[in-house]
């Protein structure tokens, strides 16, 4: 179960759904730890909260990050956050 108020990243690649999402979350009194627009910035993200022991609740995904990933990539990304961060919450969507 995630807290009240969870630490979330986002990896979303249109800027408008990103923004869009993170509004929301924080609208409902969510922290955005933080974003990224593709596949390579979201696994450097990833590193760099892991490195800096930087607390997650959940990490919210686009299952297609590129028209031509067929879901491909946001699955890799879900396969790193879980083996980074095993205790997170790993939701990946699709709109």
């Amino acid at each position: 179960m995630c807290p009240e108020r969870a630490k979330v990243i986002i990896v979303e690649d249109n800027p408008k759904k990103l923004e869009m999402l993170a509004e929301f979350l924080i609208s409902k009194g969510h922290q955005i730890i933080g974003t990224a627009p593709d596949k390579k910035n979201g696994l450097a993200l990833i590193e760099e909260i892991k490195e800096g022991n930087q607390p997650v609740d959940v990490c919210l995904f686009d299952a297609h990050l590129t028209e031509r990933s067929n879901g491909e990539e946001g699955k890799e990304l879900a396969e790193v956050a879980r083996e980074k961060f095993p205790e997170v919450k790993i939701i990946s969507i699709s709109c």
